[in-house]
């Protein structure tokens, strides 16, 4: 029987996008993962986009600070929506996904996403 989602916005966000202000790791949750035994998978995307004018690095952290667990990617100075985390699963209830830049113009960077959760 193929799996049906429903869908969330991002567990911090309450739909709106989430300024990241910290600015080294571990970086602030912008979710918890929350699934259950009835609902065994979660699909996250992330968008991200700056309010700045200079570039700056944006790294996301699946679960852990483990650099093997990190994504990172260079947001350019305000070029729009940039599609961080494209429809990433996760299946374990209480990890967390935080986010952190090292640039200069904290809080100009701002995360929104949306959570696919199978049922």
């Amino acid at each position: 029987m193929p799996l049906m989602y429903s869908s969330f916005f991002l567990s911090e966000s309450n739909g709106l996008p989430i300024a990241v202000t910290a600015t080294s790791s571990p970086g602030q949750i912008i979710h918890t993962v929350q699934v259950t035994a009835t609902q065994g998978i979660e699909q996250i995307t992330v968008g991200a986009r700056s309010r700045s004018t200079a570039s700056m690095p944006l790294t996301i952290e699946f679960g852990s600070t483990d650099v093997r667990n990190n994504y990172s990617i260079f947001i350019i100075d305000v070029q729009g929506e940039v599609g961080a985390v494209p429809k990433f699963r996760l299946t374990s209830t209480g990890s967390v996904i935080r986010a952190y830049t090292t640039g200069t113009a904290t809080g100009t960077i701002s995360v929104y996403g949306a959570v696919e959760r199978a049922s």
